[in-house]
């Protein structure tokens, strides 16, 4: 298979760490129905011949790789922090600057420092700088498919439509009735 033929390569290259993001999927069926990826992982990992570093939430790593033998016994859990908004706001300056070069889509700063804030504020089923990436995207498509500029209004509005979370700017008027 073109599996077994990629772990070869690997082994003969000698100088490779094969990265598996979301490892629970391979054990619930997510990524490949047709065959058992972890039964095919197994035995290049308990050789011990290939490097692999996964990731996964502390509860997936409770559930599927502690409660399996062979796995828990060639993984190391290491726990690491979410990243912090201002971490997060990097990495999305780093992607937005990719993404202009190949998209020839722009954000703006100020859309960059609203994902990461909404994220932060209302986003809590994934961590930083997962929930803001996913923002992020959102808002990408959604100027992608308008032809525009990424803002702070088609943050919010695409905020507002992915989370039912209404975020508006209130003009001083309405500031004013809603504190008295």
């Amino acid at each position: 298979s073109r599996l077994e033929a990629l772990f070869t390569e690997v082994q003969i290259s000698e100088n490779i760490i094969l990265f598996i993001d979301e490892i629970e999927n391979l054990f619930t069926g997510q990524t490949f129905e047709s065959f058992n990826l972890p039964a095919l992982l197994l035995p290049y990992l308990e050789r011990n011949n290939l490097q692999f570093l996964a990731a996964t939430d502390d509860q997936s790593f409770a559930r599927f790789i502690e409660k399996n033998p062979q796995f828990s016994r060639v993984f190391q859990f290491i726990h690491l922090p979410p990243a912090s908004v201002d971490e997060t706001f990097d990495f999305l300056i780093t992607l937005s600057a990719k993404l202009y070069a190949r998209e020839g889509v722009e954000f703006s700063i100020p859309s960059l420092k609203l994902i990461c804030q909404l994220a932060e504020q209302y986003i809590h089923s994934t961590a930083m700088p997962d929930s803001a990436r996913n923002l992020f995207h959102q808002s990408l498509d959604q100027a992608v498919q308008n032809q525009t500029m990424v803002t702070t209004t088609l943050v919010k509005e695409q905020f507002s439509k992915s989370s039912n979370i209404p975020v508006i700017d209130v003009d001083d008027k309405a500031r004013s009735e809603l504190l008295n």
